[in-house]
């Protein structure tokens, strides 16, 4: 699920943040990732809460909507189709529905 555009490392100084999902990423066609002294490339998923009660989610990806739905004529996101998304995902989804039920349920505002 991640793309072309993605977040590098978290930022240390926000309080309570966790990073909820990360990886260290290969580009298809990198050579430049495999040469010794190369810093790797590295996607962060965070969550964190503010200081109102509310929350903020970042999948770090652009490519996160892509398993959340598939709209009539949507074409998915990739330049070539070995390097496209897969479309629906129910992982994706849950994980989604799992976070939103959590926001919901830690909300200031009921």
């Amino acid at each position: 699920m991640i793309g072309w555009e993605y977040h590098g490392p978290p930022l240390p100084e926000i309080n309570g943040l966790v990073e909820v999902a990360g990886s260290v990423l290969v580009q298809m066609g990198d050579a430049a990732a495999s040469k010794p002294g190369t810093q790797a490339k590295v996607h962060s998923g965070v969550v964190y809460p503010c200081s109102k009660g509310n929350w903020v989610f970042n999948a770090g990806t652009i490519w996160w909507p892509e398993g959340l739905s598939q709209p009539p004529g949507h074409i998915p996101a990739g330049y070539n189709p070995e390097m496209r998304t897969f479309g629906i995902q129910p992982n994706i989804r849950k994980i989604t529905s799992n976070i939103l039920e959590r926001m919901i349920l830690d909300s200031p505002v009921k």
